[in-house]
């Protein structure tokens, strides 16, 4: 193997196929970065078994004279391509070693002897489906952050993609809150999937504004393609719970409010929130947020809503999950649906079709606000 590359041609497709690399795996060529230069150009690949990124750099970008594969650590070989003067590289295979030459700086990695053991992705045979980039973007953010954090959260660490109706739907859970989304495509799934919310945040990384993904399915992994970059992804095994049941239909009040005054609000409260526990109570148009503490710290602020349809009521609420639940709304006002002072607590950007977040209520004492 043998070409000649600008640093900056290189830079960004190595970039992006390193980050799947896990330096955990105990196969070392899978710690590696697989490069093949063929007729068609340069092809990267770098693998963590359960996600895999390919990259290509056309062969407009690149001169090659000589075809071949070489397998290098993903972490060595993206540090030295980072720290090279931003000028013509050459790279050559030298058998068990590459060298990397620009100008009078000459560099040598070791090459991996069982490259051909390197754990090729299979491509999906199907032309696949369009999606627009910047509203797959937007929901994964906007459910992402619900998943289960723990590491063995199986498949609740995942996102459940669906589609039904001409709506893609995404929903996440970690039995304290729910993140549901909805937007209008002409994807159709054949099942569910449920995909890992770090493999979903890696594609998301991969986007850019403007840019159309290709989406194929098959019965074990997924892959999105950007452009010139595809991700393969394992999915998730084990059943994603029925959650559509624990969304309450009934109504006590409707409450309108500007979602920055709130947020503010609740990251104050934050700060003397024994166990993030504070009280949101509403009434007479306004909302009042409290917490306390064991060492008699307290908050106490009241905010003006916009509107309020039905009772005055009050609700206990974890202030880090209701700032992640207003943050991943994302909007300028935020319609909260008050459904009980024991039940699920429901905030939308006022169309409930197109998402919810709901979040469980915290369980005090009686007279805990007292």
């Amino acid at each position: 193997m043998n070409f000649n590359i600008h640093r900056n041609d290189l830079l960004p497709s190595l970039s992006k196929a390193a980050e799947a690399v896990d330096s955990r795996c105990p196969v070392p060529v899978m710690t590696g970065v697989y490069i093949e230069a063929n007729e068609h150009g340069l092809r990267l690949v770098g693998s963590s078994y359960q996600v895999t990124i390919e990259t290509h750099v056309s062969s407009d970008r690149i001169a090659i004279s000589r075809h071949g594969i070489a397998v290098l650590a993903a972490k060595s070989v993206l540090e030295i391509v980072r720290k090279m003067p931003e000028a013509i590289i050459e790279v050559e295979s030298l058998g068990s070693s590459v060298r990397f030459r620009s100008g009078r700086m000459k560099l040598e990695l070791a090459n991996y002897p069982d490259r051909e053991d390197f754990n090729l992705p299979s491509p999906i045979a199907s032309e696949g489906q369009l999606i627009d980039g910047g509203a797959f973007a937007e929901m994964v953010t906007r459910s992402v952050y619900a998943v289960m954090k723990e590491e063995r959260g199986g498949a609740l660490s995942g996102v459940k993609i669906d589609s039904d109706e001409d709506k893609l739907i995404f929903m996440a859970t970690d039995r304290q809150r729910l993140a549901m989304v909805c937007e209008p495509s002409s994807i159709e799934l054949k099942k569910e999937l449920v995909i890992h919310g770090d493999h979903l945040k890696l594609v998301r990384s991969l986007l850019q504004s403007g840019d159309e993904m290709r989406f194929r399915a098959a019965d074990d992994h997924v892959s999105f393609s950007v452009k010139d970059t595809t991700a393969h992804i394992r999915l998730m095994n084990g059943s994603f719970p029925r959650l559509h049941n624990i969304i309450p239909s009934k109504t006590e009040a409707l409450i309108t409010v500007l979602s920055k005054p709130l947020a503010d609000a609740v990251e104050r409260a934050k700060i003397t929130a024994e166990k993030s526990t504070i009280l949101f109570r509403f009434g007479d148009g306004e909302i009042e947020i409290r917490s306390k503490n064991e060492k008699g710290d307290r908050t106490e602020e009241f905010i003006t809503v916009e509107s309020i349809e039905g009772d005055s009521g009050e609700i206990s609420l974890n202030a880090r999950l209701l700032t992640e639940a207003l943050k991943a709304n994302d909007s300028e006002e935020t319609l909260i649906r008050f459904t009980g002072q024991k039940s699920p607590f429901i905030l939308s950007d006022g169309d409930e079709s197109r998402g919810i977040h709901l979040l469980a209520p915290m369980a005090t004492e009686e007279d805990y606000w007292k």
